[in-house]
């Protein structure tokens, strides 16, 4: 090899490492995560049923910083499932739903990414739509540099096919301004190739407020669903 080609080698070398050093450089590392359990009590839809259905009846327990406290509803088929090295509970289909507490331990960096409320509970019937207005809000607590990602998504479906998590709509805006024109479904961790949606970038802190819309099909049985509305902070 001549003099100058071997140069030019080391010069191409030189900037593949270069070039790696700054894209790890730019890699973001999780930092947070929080989950909202949204537990679904379906009543059947009745033979002849118009399409009206009722409203929300919402558990607003609140969540100081640094703790919290899971206000869970038990149902016959409990799953742990493990997402970004945490373990949350994933509710199966049920025909009744008998209430317990369960303690969660003290999350250390609640500063930085927390809910106000835990738990949302809504009492729906098969066949219908019903939207249900800032049923929580999330908040990042940063404001400096860098830049913050944070992405969201549900831990599981509802119940496979016939109740789809991506059922559930969010409507999410920063609290005080208006909503969005339109609810998009979220997206399910598992049906997504295991990657979470992108929901919001920033260098400040941010609140926001979560719409729900939810369609429940007409086939879904009556009982009690559940899944976990995650969030994830990066930086």
């Amino acid at each position: 090899m001549n003099l100058r080609r071997y140069c030019v080698v080391l010069a191409f070398a030189a900037f593949v490492v270069a070039g790696g050093s700054e894209a790890l450089a730019t890699l973001q590392q999780q930092r947070d995560q929080i989950a909202v359990n949204v537990l679904v009590n379906v009543t059947p839809a009745p033979v002849g049923y118009n399409g009206a259905g009722p409203r929300i009846a919402l558990g607003m327990t609140m969540r100081a910083r640094g703790s919290a406290i899971f206000d869970a509803f038990q149902t016959s088929d409990q799953t742990p499932i493990r997402i970004g090295g945490r373990t949350h509970l994933a509710f199966q289909t049920a025909q009744s739903a008998l209430r317990v507490q369960a303690m969660v331990s003290p999350n250390p960096n609640a500063t930085l990414l927390y809910y106000n409320n835990p738990q949302v509970v809504i009492n729906q019937q098969a066949g219908t739509t019903a939207s249900y207005s800032c049923a929580y809000t999330i908040t990042v607590d940063k404001t400096i540099s860098p830049a913050w990602n944070l992405y969201d998504g549900l831990s599981n479906d509802f119940s496979g096919m016939s109740f789809p998590g991506k059922d559930l709509a969010n409507n999410t805006y920063l609290q005080g301004a208006h909503p969005n024109p339109t609810a998009t479904p979220f997206i399910v961790y598992p049906d997504n190739n295991n990657n979470w949606y992108k929901r919001a970038s920033a260098t400040t802190a941010a609140t926001y407020c979560i719409d729900l819309t939810l369609t429940i099909p007409s086939s879904v049985p009556g009982g009690a669903y559940s899944t976990n509305a995650v969030y994830t902070i990066y930086f």
